[in-house]
């Protein structure tokens, strides 16, 4: 057992909620020494404490005690919901049991007033809106005659404390459950150091019944040495009913997911279920004919790439927490060859999703046509309306943040003349090549004309223009073998503009233009 000191049992307190507690949960005078500026006094009763706690975790609270009365000098702590700070949150309450220390002599107890909140912890809008349960604190002794009693007790089972005290509270458990109230005390007694919890009917005065959860835990008063037995119960007729609907609704849920199934069996799409993490709970028979020939696709990421993985994850997250209701994507197969459409739709309640659904598409051939469409088809860059689009979408978002490259290389007409057409292809392709090396994962490269190449970037990162030249000049200012025996070194006039407010992408694209010629002419 620690020997806990004065200093000690302030430092814990600092900041927090303090109070001191009998045996029995009751509240004591807290001594002058303990009195500071540094914590508040929790003054507040049993039953004021237990309408702030959340009905599913005041349990947490009577194993707390429990286990503090077995091992005294422990500092023990627990956590539940509850509104004991400003807001409801999580809370947690720590617990010293110093009965008969020289210290104290009582339960040295501190509870953190601010809480904290966890994310998808649970709903504080909701989470007292339900009707305060019922309850009572029984102390019974060793033959289960009840000694004392706590709580309104006539709203709770209709009988007073004085008609109570004296009784079993077997006289009030229906007979169905008798057997299992012997069990429970039999074990209580055979394991006093545990606290035990049951969920069983009363019978109420008026001969109707009550659902009852009872948490036990047997003590033992140090002073006398004389053994009693601790039972706090609580109203639970409500909460079973409710679970007994959400029985009946899973039921129900179960016959519909039965019937979609077969359904889905019928449609010609692939369909299918996956969790918040995508893994795949349900799919269709056409789902099996579109992926025959894909082993161990157990999670709709094991079809994509890796940037497609990263988009489907950033999408999954907006639907979640119902940014977008639906979405549609095509993402890249994870064999570099294939291509996906994939439809999702969020399904859940309060907001936030709790799973999705959605249908599967190869659209590998229209995404080919769609690429060379839109892209060059010697440098593989984007065309020239591709790249045009691109800064207009880029101008339209994030205008500040961009800044247009044009690069024209430098006497690439002597290639052509001197080694021929193809030895210019060549140029071009490592040119391109190079440029997508040195050019960063967001920025669009496009082929404008012949040897002329527009960059869009994002500066967000990198604001100084030389830099980016010096860059550029770098990765171009290298050999390229023209042929097996002659190699050009390629350098390159680049003019760099930021756009200005309200541009239009042909107005960016004509000043970079000029930039570009206005380099060219002091350098030629």
């Amino acid at each position: 057992m620690h020997a806990w000191t004065r200093d000690e049992l302030l430092a814990l307190a600092r900041g927090k909620l303090v109070g001191v507690r009998g045996e029995l949960g009751e509240p004591v005078v807290v001594p002058d020494w303990m009195r500071s500026d540094e914590f508040d006094v929790l003054d507040q009763s049993i039953e004021e404490i237990l309408d702030q706690v959340h009905p599913d975790d005041r349990v947490n609270l009577v194993d707390l005690y429990g286990l503090a009365m077995t091992t005294p000098g422990e500092l023990l702590d627990t956590e539940f919901r509850s509104t004991l700070g400003e807001s409801a949150a999580i809370t947690r309450m720590q617990m010293i049991n110093l009965i008969g220390d020289d210290v104290l002599g009582h339960l040295f107890v501190v509870i953190d007033p601010t809480g904290r909140v966890v994310d998808g912890g649970f709903d504080h809008d909701h989470l007292f809106d339900q009707r305060p349960a019922d309850w009572m604190i029984f102390t019974v002794n060793s033959a289960a005659v009840i000694m004392t009693v706590e709580g309104d007790s006539e709203r709770f089972i209709g009988y007073s404390h004085d008609e109570l005290i004296g009784s079993v509270p077997a006289k009030f458990t229906v007979a169905e459950h008798l057997v299992a109230g012997i069990r429970m005390w039999k074990q209580l007694n055979e394991h006093p150091e545990g606290t035990y919890t049951s969920r069983r009917q009363w019978i109420r005065k008026d001969g109707t019944r009550v659902w009852v959860e009872t948490s036990y835990a047997h003590r033992r008063n140090p002073p006398s040495g004389e053994g009693h037995i601790i039972l706090v119960l609580w109203d639970i007729t409500d909460k079973v009913a409710a679970e007994q609907q959400l029985l009946e609704r899973e039921a129900e849920l179960q016959r519909l997911a039965d019937d979609f199934r077969a359904l889905a069996n019928e449609v010609t799409a692939a369909v299918f279920r996956c969790t918040i993490d995508g893994d795949v709970t349900f799919h269709n028979a056409a789902w099996r004919q579109l992926l025959d020939r894909r082993a161990g696709v157990e999670r709709i990421h094991d079809l994509f790439d890796g940037e497609s993985r990263r988009r489907l994850d950033t999408t999954l997250a907006d639907l979640i927490v119902g940014q977008t209701e639906r979405v549609e994507l095509e993402l890249a197969g994870d064999d570099e060859t294939t291509w996906w459409r994939l439809r999702l739709r969020a399904i859940g309640g309060d907001g936030r999703a709790a799973s999705f659904i959605g249908s599967l598409d190869d659209i590998t051939t229209t995404a080919k046509l769609r690429v060379e469409a839109r892209h060059d088809s010697l440098t593989g860059l984007l065309n020239r309306s591709a790249i045009e689009a691109h800064l207009a979408q880029a101008l339209a978002t994030s205008g500040s943040h961009t800044i247009v490259v044009f690069v024209d290389l430098d006497r690439f007409k002597v290639v052509n003349d001197t080694w021929g057409h193809e030895a210019g292809d060549a140029v071009l392709v490592e040119v391109a090549h190079r440029l997508r090396r040195a050019a960063r994962e967001h920025d669009a490269i496009g082929r404008w004309g012949g040897d002329e190449l527009l960059l869009v970037m994002d500066v967000g990162a990198e604001p100084d223009d030389h830099r980016i030249v010096e860059r550029l000049q770098r990765v171009l200012l290298k050999p390229v073998a023209v042929n097996e025996t002659a190699d050009w070194i390629p350098s390159a006039s680049i003019g760099v503009i930021r756009p200005e407010p309200g541009e239009s992408a042909e107005t960016v694209i004509a000043r970079a233009d000029a930039a570009m010629f206005a380099v060219k002419r002091a350098t030629r």
